[in-house]
């Protein structure tokens, strides 16, 4: 007959610890002949929470061969992960299997759960889909939470974002202090990645709140850059707090130096510096130097040079590669803006020597830079030479261009020509297109003006803001020079088309002169009127005296001495007199 302690574990639970904590060295071992199963499921968790994993299998297994209707499939539950730890899924799957067809209701959902984790961990997504999906079918308390959790992130990694959408709602809904907020984190990730920010946020925002220790700060922190990203400064930074309060050990400082970059933003100079400090008072050792170089830049900015050369330097103790050799390529920067080139030279220097393979070429470029101002040329042609070398997408290009012009100050127009020509190679519109105007301005002194028009083309169709008004100008010239007339014209509108640069007057004189020749009298009328309009120095008083010349050949007397008046008024050394001269040819008026 079966001992009525199998059959009343409830009552017999306070005895059956102490058992196990006090009793005899019989108790306490997994081996003993003919241990009770309830004091077998019992030691296997103390002895698996003790970290005796071989000891608590021992135990589980004497329980689950005991064959007991509650015992033995609340052992396979604990026994079947400890078998998949050591590689043995089939038997893991086996004796999770005893528990699924116990009718213990809590033991097969849990061995249900189980056996998905194992199935998951073992790479066999569709069993773990099944036995998750099951397991959350159960409505058990004890696993549906976790069960839901855990197919949410299976469903979300194979892309069912409906799927997983709906699990992660279970385990969210569910309130389990563990499992509800990951569940939302993971939820507001899938939904970020989806494009469905306000989705995402509403799942961050309810992590954030639960006071978790890991998944409220990265949730907080998480919505804190969603909102900033979105403009929502406020919003942001009263997320970043809550990561910042949370004291998590990564989060917390992670989330300060965020929060100093929103308050920075909202004009909040103080709060901005105190949540720099607050991150380098942590010593975490990749955010305290991130936050110290965040601060130089504030004081660089706030006109501090002194306090920004000290957190540089901070950063550059620090034992962080990146953030040590980003701090020292900073500071040879500013130092460099202020005139220090020794200083700047020194930086740039420790920047190459910390070695990070990121910031080196970088740093190669800006020493050789420096050089290059100090007027050591061979130092500064050497250095050029190994940023190229290095093949960086920005440095390279950039170093080559240097090279070039060194080269074309000492007269190798060849080499210079090549310098430029690999310079033209990289992506970047910025770095590219100087070395195509360079290189237009050697073939126009070569006078291959085909290789020249080219060049400022390439200027011209790449959008650059800076110096599509400059190529388009000289392209104009070339083209007017080479008889294609409309080719030039459109060249001068499209300089004209960029206001604010100072090309811009200077093409609507040419655009006007060959519309003048063409007889187009409102065109070049108009061509003239926006370069005076510019009120350009040069330009504006030039453009008067032309369109004074254009009306007066159109019989506009008036508008003619009106246009001499106005570049007169200009006070130019030339047009001004000239306009002065046909003023006084046309005599008074009337």
């Amino acid at each position: 007959m079966p001992d009525p302690m199998w059959r009343k574990p409830g009552k017999l639970l306070g005895r059956v610890r102490a058992a196990v904590r006090e009793g005899t060295a019989e108790l306490r071992d997994p081996h003993t002949p003919d241990l009770p199963p309830v004091y077998a499921v019992r030691l296997g968790w103390r002895l698996q929470k003790a970290g005796d994993i071989e000891g608590a299998r021992a135990a589980y297994t004497r329980a689950v061969a005991s064959g007991h209707a509650t015992y033995a499939p609340l052992a396979a539950v604990s026994l079947g992960p400890l078998l998949a730890g050591r590689g043995d899924v089939e038997g893991a799957r086996a004796v999770l299997q005893v528990a699924i067809d116990s009718g213990h209701k809590d033991a097969a959902a849990n061995g249900l759960l189980n056996l998905g984790l194992v199935l998951l961990n073992a790479g066999d997504t569709a069993g773990a889909r099944a036995a998750l999906e099951l397991a959350v079918g159960t409505g058990r308390k004890s696993c549906v939470p976790s069960a839901a959790h855990y197919l949410g992130g299976l469903l979300k990694d194979a892309g069912d974002v409906e799927g997983a959408r709906a699990a992660f709602r279970t385990a969210v809904d569910s309130g389990h202090k563990e499992h509800a907020p990951a569940a939302a984190f993971g939820l507001g990730v899938m939904l970020s990645e989806a494009g469905d920010a306000e989705a995402a946020s509403s799942a961050w925002r309810r992590a954030a709140r639960s006071g978790h220790p890991k998944w409220a700060p990265q949730a907080a922190g998480r919505l804190g850059l969603l909102l900033a990203k979105a403009g929502d400064l406020d919003g942001a930074r009263d997320a970043f707090r809550i990561a910042v309060d949370s004291g998590h050990e990564d989060e917390a400082p992670w989330a300060a130096v965020r929060l100093g970059s929103v308050l920075q933003k909202s004009g909040d100079i103080d709060g901005a510096r105190a949540a720099f400090r607050h991150a380098i008072d942590s010593g975490h050792p990749r955010y305290a130097p991130s936050a110290s170089i965040d601060l130089g830049n504030l004081l660089a900015e706030q006109g501090d040079s002194v306090g920004a050369r000290v957190c540089y330097r901070s950063a550059m103790d620090s034992d962080h590669a990146d953030q040590r050799a980003g701090a020292a390529y900073i500071l040879g920067t500013l130092l460099d803006s202020e005139g220090d080139l020794p200083g700047a030279r020194a930086a740039f220097q420790t920047a190459i020597d910390f070695g990070d393979a990121g910031m080196v070429p970088r740093a190669t470029f800006s020493l050789g830079g420096t050089l290059y101002q100090e007027g050591d040329l061979g130092g500064a042609r050497a250095v050029f030479q190994r940023a190229v070398d290095s093949g960086h997408p920005v440095a390279a290009p950039g170093a080559s261009y240097m090279l070039g012009e060194i080269m074309n100050d000492a007269g190798d127009l060849a080499g210079a020509q090549a310098a430029y020509q690999r310079t033209t190679d990289s992506n970047d519109p910025k770095v590219a297109n100087p070395a195509h105007l360079a290189l237009a301005r050697l073939h126009v002194k070569n006078r291959d003006y085909a290789a020249a028009r080219v060049a400022y083309q390439a200027v011209v169709d790449s959008g650059d803001e800076k110096r599509v008004p400059w190529a388009a100008l000289r392209l104009g010239d070339l083209l007017k020079f080479a008889g294609d007339l409309p080719g030039a014209r459109e060249a001068f509108r499209t300089a004209c088309s960029y206001p604010g640069s100072r090309a811009a007057p200077e093409a609507a004189v040419a655009l006007g002169l060959l519309l003048h020749e063409a007889d187009d009298v409102q065109g070049a009328r108009a061509a003239y009127q926006l370069a005076i309009d510019s009120g350009d120095r040069d330009e504006a008083p030039r453009a008067a005296v032309n369109l004074g010349r254009l009306l007066l050949e159109t019989g506009d007397s008036s508008g003619a001495r009106a246009a001499y008046e106005q570049a007169v008024a200009f006070h130019h050394a030339r047009h001004s007199r000239w306009a002065e001269q046909i003023l006084k040819h046309l005599g008074p008026v009337g």
